[in-house]
């Protein structure tokens, strides 16, 4: 099926062997589900983004400037009609800026605010991730913009410095009324702050340190930010505005982001993910279908603990970002955001069911899937990015064919229904599922299709990373190489031209495949390398591969990608036959990560 709408998804179907034999058999077949191209200036859904930071003791240095930069660089992509909130925590959790709209004057005061991070102790992950889901889940939000000014008995001078003494007090309107809203302006927030004197350089402290925590207090109440002694505070002393709801269709998401393990809070693995899939199951009051919490997790480093952060952004319906080394932080927070900028489609979901007679046996997936009353078989894929492509494999048990000679037989009908966001409406996509069967045995296909062996070989190797990096886990360092050699024979074995035109180049999904294998038995040379890169790199490039996203991983892979591309373009001048580079990335998406590579690079 092609549409001649563009910001409509293509559905297609292909079984593994065109013609069947009459006797009962097993037929896989694959369906590829595509998104359009989303223009850059096209329409697209607001985000609505809560940064969940870890300032844990072992964040000082680098990783904190570097992460510091990061957030300001995913403030200062957003429009002024998206959200973006801040939670930090350490042993404690603190919500440091509540959702907002990100107008220009609420991007300066909250960089002021992401500038005062600092590292503290231990590694509370569970209380900042439900913080960042509960901000999002509020479903409201804050417009800075309608500020009030503060109250004449609140600008006391007590507490105050000397250079805030002359400063007159700011008069609150009596009503709140259209004419009592107050743009804050520079004067403004120099004459609150000089009240409560909070600053990277005192620590916030005045005297004993009593005067500038009372302050701290006293303004507490007037604003919808809850801040450490010492810490800037958005619009310091301007009571908000009434609290707005998100709008109907926005992509809300979390960042979570850490160095080390959970040490404070919720700790176990399976407990965290369970009490995570619960509260992502609450539905976001006021909220439009399928406006659920994303979840992208980041782990820095070698000491955090790839099991939960994979299996918080599997149910979270995001992606593990493996971020070995501290330049790579901007970059793999430019790759998350630019998924977000780009997402075509929302709440897609797949649904096949089976003809009478065909029983359904399988769906090779990673994505949410299940069973329907009626023998249906429905899986749940969330937001399809521009460019995106994912491919399902299925696995259909079919009876004996009794009929004519040869015939077209009907092996079920799968529907795609989704919110088509450039267009903003709800879409549906439906396809009948066909397959010849004959009594001619000469005329039984006897090779596979090669797109669904390529498919079924993708399925194999994340099967083959996940059983491989658990036995390495379990100190079966020769069964895990065993397992990654034997699946590097039998991906290289097959013959997919992919294309190219019988030059004999690799298929590019296959030689990444190939790749990817090879990275990992490098990476599980013994025990101390697998624990300090191969398991977390295992995890990025199985969830990568099953779920078909972008997980960005390293500067040397945007380097292969960005010289496959030269090598492309001179490919096609000379009118020689590309050879290509597989990745799930799309053009958003690469382009903000060199963006923000650029921007936060020796800042």
């Amino acid at each position: 099926m092609s549409s001649q709408d563009k910001t409509q998804m293509d559905l297609s179907f292909v079984p593994e062997y065109e013609v069947l034999g009459s006797a009962p058999t097993m037929l896989t077949f694959n369906v590829t589900l595509s998104a359009p191209e989303v223009e850059e200036a096209a329409k697209r859904s607001t985000v609505s983004l809560t940064a969940v930071i870890d300032k844990s003791g072992s964040m000082a240095g680098e990783k904190m400037r570097l992460v510091k930069q990061s957030c300001n660089f995913l403030l200062n992509q957003l429009s002024s009609t998206d959200k973006m909130g801040l939670v930090e925590y350490d042993t404690t959790v603190n919500t440091v800026i509540e959702l907002a709209r990100t107008s220009d004057s609420f991007k300066a005061e909250a960089a002021s605010v992401i500038a005062s991070m600092q590292p503290g102790s231990l590694t509370n992950l569970s209380g900042g991730l439900f913080a960042g889901v509960k901000q999002q889940q509020d479903n409201r939000f804050v417009d800075w913009d309608k500020a009030m000014p503060p109250a004449v008995d609140d600008v006391s001078t007590s507490d105050a410095s000397p250079s805030s003494a002359a400063a007159p007090p700011i008069q609150r309107p009596r009503t709140r009324s259209s004419s009592a809203k107050a743009t804050p302006t520079p004067g403004m927030l120099q004459q609150a702050r000089a009240k409560v004197q909070k600053t990277d350089s005192d620590g916030g402290k005045a005297g004993n340190g009593h005067a500038a925590e009372s302050s701290s207090a006293r303004f507490a109440c007037r604003t919808p930010t809850s801040v450490q002694r010492g810490r800037t505070r958005v619009f310091e002393g301007l009571t908000a505005g009434p609290s707005e709801v998100l709008e109907e269709d926005a992509l809300r998401c979390v960042f979570l982001f850490t160095d080390g393990l959970a040490n404070v809070g919720i700790i176990n693995t399976e407990e965290l993910v369970q009490t995570l899939g619960q509260a992502l199951d609450k539905p976001t009051i006021g909220a439009g279908a399928g406006a659920g919490v994303r979840v992208q997790t980041f782990g820095f480093g070698s000491d955090h603990s790839e099991a939960l952060l994979g299996e918080l952004a599997r149910h979270g319906a995001g992606s593990y970002y493996f971020v070995e080394k501290e330049e790579a932080v901007p970059a793999a927070f430019g790759d998350a955001l630019g998924g977000l900028l780009s997402v075509a489609a929302q709440n897609a979901t797949m649904l096949f069911k089976p003809a009478p007679g065909m029983e359904m046996r399988a769906v090779h997936t990673p994505y949410k899937t299940r069973t329907e009353p009626d023998g249906s078989w429905s899986i749940t894929i969330g937001d399809m990015l521009s460019e995106d492509k994912k491919d399902f494999l299925f696995d259909v048990q079919l009876p004996a064919w009794e009929e004519g000679v040869e015939e077209e037989v009907l092996v079920g009908t799968l529907v795609v229904s989704y919110l088509d966001v450039q267009g903003a409406c709800l879409r549906n996509a439906e396809i009948q599922c066909k397959v010849k069967r004959t009594k001619t045995m000469s005329a039984v296909a006897a090779v596979a299709n090669e797109g669904v062996a390529l498919q079924k070989a993708r399925v194999e190797t994340v099967e083959v990373l996940g059983a491989a990096r658990l036995a390495a886990e379990a100190g079966r360092i020769q069964d895990a190489r065993r397992m990654l050699q034997e699946a590097l024979e039998k991906v290289g074995g097959g013959e997919w031209d992919g294309g190219s035109g019988g030059s004999g180049q690799l298929h590019p999904l296959q030689q990444r495949l190939l790749d990817d294998l090879k990275e990992a038995m490098a990476n599980m040379h013994d025990s101390v390398t697998f624990m300090r890169k191969g398991k977390q790199l295992m995890m990025a490039k199985s969830m990568c591969h099953g779920l078909q996203k972008s997980a960005y991983l390293s500067d040397d892979e945007e380097e292969a990608e960005e010289e496959a591309e030269e090598e492309d373009q001179q490919d096609e001048s000379r009118n020689v036959c590309s050879r290509g580079k597989h990745s799930y990335s799309n053009k958003c998406q690469k382009g903000m990560r060199k963006r923000a590579r650029k921007e936060c690079k020796g800042c």
